[in-house]
């Protein structure tokens, strides 16, 4: 049993959680690269659990053994728009599926989380440093990255 005290924000405000239900990472996650076409962010999970349902038996799985898999990933990418207003995209990198079939099959069950940070700034000033002094890319480079989801 989780001793779930630990991670009250109340307590710890600048704790990220560890550990969350499938709903609390809906609500916090604000887009996702995984929208198709005019989608919402509720099409797409309620699209997620339709898909889970035909995938290699996942939902059926979650529903015989609960969550047993790694740490969904959570990207906190922050970025300044061109009115000069700070925004933060926070994204699920991977995990939709679970997540969204998770919240179906038992709404209290904790989930495991793994936190990132990001700057857009901060990774194109990078890009375009190591363009000019003509470095390979990193292996983070992601050139063929399409920002006009962005």
């Amino acid at each position: 049993m989780l001793n779930t005290k630990q991670f009250d924000p109340g307590k710890n405000p600048k704790q990220l959680r560890m550990f969350m239900t499938a709903s609390e990472i809906k609500g916090l996650v604000n887009t996702s690269k995984d929208i198709q076409g005019s989608e919402t962010m509720d099409d797409m999970w309620k699209r997620k659990v339709g898909e889970s349902k035909n995938r290699d038996n996942l939902y059926d799985n979650l529903i015989r053994d609960g969550y047993k898999g790694t740490p969904v990933p959570i990207s906190h990418e922050d970025y300044t728009d061109h009115g000069g207003t700070k925004n933060e995209d926070i994204r699920l990198i991977d995990g939709h599926h679970r997540v969204a079939s998770m919240e179906h099959i038992d709404p209290k069950a904790y989930i495991p989380v793994v936190h990132s940070t990001w700057s857009r700034e901060g990774y194109y000033a990078n890009k375009a440093k190591r363009i000019q002094a003509k470095l390979p890319p990193t292996k983070f480079d992601t050139s063929d990255y399409d920002s006009s989801a962005l």
